[in-house]
C-alpha cells in the first residue's frame, strides 16, 4: 500500500507511525471482526475525530458510503450489461433455431408431397424405383437414402407388388396400377 491509500483529500502532511498498547485479546478480537485494513482505518478515523470533532467523522462516513454506493452501482451496471449480452446471444440462438425449424418443416412438407406424388404414379401404373427422378428428389429433400424412400412407399402401400418398385424392364410382370 502506498501512503496515498491512507490519506483523505484534506491530508497533505507527512504521515507518522504511532503505536499504542492494548490487551492482546482485544487486538485479536478486533482483527477477527474487521476486514483487511479496516482496523487501521478505524484507528485513523478515531484520531481525526479527536482532532477535528464529530462533524469530520460524519462527513467522512458519508463520503465512504457514497463511494460504496457508486461501486455497487458500477457492479450492477456491469452485471446488467453481461445479462443483456447473454439475452442478445439467446435471442440470436432462438432466431436461428426458428429458421432451422421452419426449413426442416418445409422440407418435411415437401417430402410428404413427393411421397404422395410417387404414390399417385404407382397407383396409376408407373414403376417407381431407386434412380427414378422423384425418388432421387424425395431422398435429397428428406435427407434419407433412395432405398428408404422405396421402403416408405412400400410400408404405406402394402397392396402394391414389389415389381412396381423396379424398372419396368426388370419386372417379372407388367404393372398397370390399382
Amino acid at each position: 500500500m502506498s501512503e496515498d491509500d491512507f490519506l483523505d483529500d484534506d491530508d497533505e502532511e507527512e504521515l507518522v507511525q504511532v503505536s499504542h498498547l492494548v490487551p492482546k485479546s482485544v487486538r485479536e478480537d478486533a482483527q477477527q471482526n474487521s476486514g483487511h485494513g479496516d482496523l487501521s482505518d478505524a484507528v485513523r478515523m478515531a484520531y481525526r475525530t479527536i482532532a477535528y470533532g464529530d462533524d469530520y467523522q460524519n462527513t467522512t462516513r458519508l463520503k465512504q458510503r457514497l463511494e460504496r454506493a457508486k461501486n455497487e452501482y458500477r457492479r450492477l451496471v456491469e452485471e446488467k450489461d453481461a445479462v443483456e449480452d447473454e439475452m442478445e446471444d439467446t435471442e440470436d440462438r432462438i432466431r436461428q433455431l426458428r429458421e432451422q425449424l421452419e426449413t426442416a418443416e418445409e422440407a418435411d412438407e415437401r417430402f410428404d408431397e413427393l411421397i404422395e406424388e410417387l404414390e399417385t404414379k404407382l397407383e396409376g401404373g408407373s414403376h417407381v424405383f431407386p434412380g427414378h427422378g422423384g425418388v432421387v428428389e424425395a431422398a435429397e429433400i428428406g435427407g434419407v437414402s433412395e432405398g428408404e424412400v422405396i421402403d416408405t412407399l412400400k410400408d404405406r402401400n402394402p397392396e402394391i407388388p414389389d415389381d412396381a418398385f423396379v424398372p419396368q424392364s426388370e419386372a417379372e410382370f407388367e404393372w398397370t396400377g390399382l
